[in-house]
């Protein structure tokens, strides 16, 4: 491929992701760019992100996949055995299909499945999942219809595109994010008396540093145990770092 269309393609994506106010604005800019560069099938899914809303979530953000095989896909909820999917981790660079096997062990049903795939006319696949911590699963999915090879090959270049996309996903995703705790639904004080919590000071010497009562330290806790559908203390901090309302550091 062309260097030249490779730079073209990179700085138009660059501008349009820059100037998109919404998600489906960035997701189409990219769907464009990886066309350019010869992927006419994609697939963007981001399924687990503590730092994204719920309702940003989920596989399949965006598809050119085959509509028969996003149906099989769908009635055998895939999503369980899929190499590809089950790679998209934080910590994974991207990767060739043809090489997964050197990545990760292959079951018999996996190797079924991406048999499948090209059989639907997935070609050439290649996977690049979004950098992050190990807790983030989601990723790009990159595939040709035709079986020929005239599309962009170079990892790296590819993974600085959907790089690019993870971020301003996410900055669009934050843009209006309610203020912290308001997700799960947890007030100010409630918040505070989990950050305190955190650091393993007892109910008294909470209660001191913030001028309420014991009683009152056990009938905020009982709340937030409501809220955040856990049924102690540990669980309920470890549930507030998670969302990152706190840090106990």
């Amino acid at each position: 491929m062309p260097h030249t269309l490779l730079s073209a393609t990179w700085f138009t994506f660059v501008e349009e992701s820059a100037k998109a106010q919404t998600r489906e604005d960035v997701l189409d800019s990219f769907g464009r760019a990886v066309m350019a560069l010869g992927f006419d099938m994609y697939n963007v899914s981001l399924i687990r992100d503590f730092d994204f809303p719920a309702s940003h979530l989920g596989f399949g953000l965006k598809t050119t996949y085959p509509e028969d095989w996003q149906k099989y896909y769908a009635d055998r909820n895939c999503v369980r055995f899929d190499p590809v999917a089950n790679l998209a981790k934080g910590y994974v660079s991207p990767f060739y299909w043809s090489e997964i096997d050197r990545l990760a062990p292959l079951s018999a049903l996996q190797k079924s499945f991406l048999s499948l795939a090209e059989e639907a006319g997935l070609n050439n696949g290649i996977g690049l999942p979004f950098m992050g911590p190990a807790t983030l699963i989601g990723g790009v999915a990159l595939a040709t219809s035709s079986k020929t090879d005239e599309h962009l090959r170079d990892l790296n270049s590819l993974w600085a595109f959907s790089s690019l996309l993870y971020r301003r996903l996410k900055e669009l995703a934050l843009q209006h994010r309610p203020p912290p705790g308001s997700l799960a639904g947890l007030t100010p004080r409630e918040i505070d008396i989990l950050q305190l919590a955190s650091h393993g000071i007892t109910d008294r010497e909470l209660g001191r540093q913030l001028a309420i009562t014991e009683n009152t330290v056990n009938s905020h806790f009982r709340k937030i145990f409501e809220k955040l559908g856990v049924n102690n203390r540990i669980h309920a901090i470890s549930c507030a770092v998670r969302l990152n309302l706190i840090n106990p550091a």
